[in-house]
């Protein structure tokens, strides 16, 4: 009498195949920006996006009504002709995009590239001071 468990499970066989192709998709969605550790201050927000590897001067950052948006391409490293064994690194343009949780001084945003972390600072824009207002009162009511 033959082992069942030497037969070959066709359904668990499926399965497998069906969790790597998800994990496949889960993992190309993550990795279609830059990852970004985010943390704010009381008088600014600041990002830092892990881009190792691209070229700073094909990164756009642009602010428009709320929210920043990070754009670039992160180049191939391999070459078409080349026997690619594993490729792990994603390629081709990205983009993100995030609302702010509060106005900023668009005059004083600062962006600065080093070590393949571009680190972003969005000041806060100033609020006009709460000042308390008297009331007058003419005669007794």
């Amino acid at each position: 009498m033959q082992n069942r468990k030497s037969l070959m499970d066709p359904w668990s066989s499926l399965d497998k195949i069906f969790n790597n192709f998800n994990h496949f998709i889960h993992q190309n969605e993550i990795e279609t920006g830059p990852r970004v550790h985010t943390h704010k201050s009381e008088n600014e927000l600041i990002l830092h996006f892990e881009l190792p590897g691209v070229n700073p001067d094909k990164v756009e950052l642009n602010y428009k009504d709320d929210t920043l948006t990070l754009k670039g391409e992160r180049e191939q490293l391999v070459k078409a002709k080349q026997n690619l064994l594993r490729s792990e690194r994603p390629h081709g343009a990205f983009e993100r995009s995030f609302v702010l949780p509060f106005k900023i001084d668009e005059e004083k945003v600062n962006a600065q590239y080093k070590d393949g972390i571009l680190t972003v600072n969005l000041p806060r824009e100033a609020t006009q001071s709460s000042k308390k207002i008297t009331i007058q009162t003419k005669g007794a009511a």
